[in-house]
């Protein structure tokens, strides 16, 4: 499909072939002098009771540059990265390689459902993916896989963008009565809104907490939250 019948978001694509012709690593090369850590909240999921152990098969969606997946590789996980971006599936095999991990990374849609096996993963991890995916059927989509690709029991853990607590709308393009950027290709959720869409798609909220980046002017608070596969779809 040529990049210009996508859907907005699949800016993705280019942005991560130039951020890879300037020599990064990750999606957070692209702004450098942020002054905040944007996987500061891996360490609260490290920290979640019902981590599963060691050994457990994760799957991260919307992998990028791999970092997460590495972090993930570091613990003793075993993990698989999907990401659609073929630039940013590169990008992470070659970070794989210069950490010395072995870490399966695939080029893959993560609306599509056939890219997983179903009830194969321990944990599924959305670190940063979900407030990309604007509108339905395709966050509904999203979390379809999400339940398909889990086991009974399995964790779902995300950190998504939100319009919870300060939000500069101006500044950030963002329409505030659809909390859609007006470049169509992020979205602004509620914390009520989220658990809804996952009560839908069959996963129970067992914890959330939000996470605030020192961000001037404020963009809103990070959702951090624990979900599990309770139903089938």
């Amino acid at each position: 499909m040529p990049p210009d019948d996508r859907r907005t978001y699949y800016d993705h694509e280019p942005a991560y072939r130039d951020l890879a012709a300037q020599g990064g690593r990750g999606w957070e090369d692209r702004s450098p002098d942020a002054g905040h850590d944007p996987y500061a909240g891996l360490e609260i999921l490290f920290g979640f009771p019902l981590l599963p152990a060691a050994g457990a098969r994760v799957l991260d969606l919307g992998c990028g540059g791999g970092q997460v997946s590495l972090a993930l590789a570091a613990r003793g996980f075993e993990v698989l990265g999907l990401d659609f971006s073929p630039s940013a599936i590169a990008l992470a095999r070659a970070n794989a390689t210069a950490a010395g991990q072995s870490v399966r990374f695939e080029v893959a849609d993560c609306l599509d459902p056939r890219c997983v096996v179903p009830g194969t993963f321990d944990l599924v991890v959305d670190h940063h993916v979900l407030h990309c995916i604007v509108g339905d059927p395709d966050r509904q989509g999203f979390l379809g896989l999400v339940h398909r690709a889990l086991r009974p029991g399995g964790l779902f853990f995300s950190e998504t963008m939100s319009a919870e607590g300060e939000l500069d709308h101006a500044h950030y393009r963002i329409d505030p009565e659809t909390r859609v950027s007006l470049a169509g290709n992020r979205v602004m959720i509620l914390r009520d809104e989220l658990h809804g869409e996952l009560g839908r798609a069959g996963l129970q909220v067992v914890h959330h907490e939000t996470r605030i980046d020192p961000d001037d002017p404020p963009s809103g608070e990070m959702l951090l939250t624990f979900a599990l596969r309770v139903a089938a779809s």
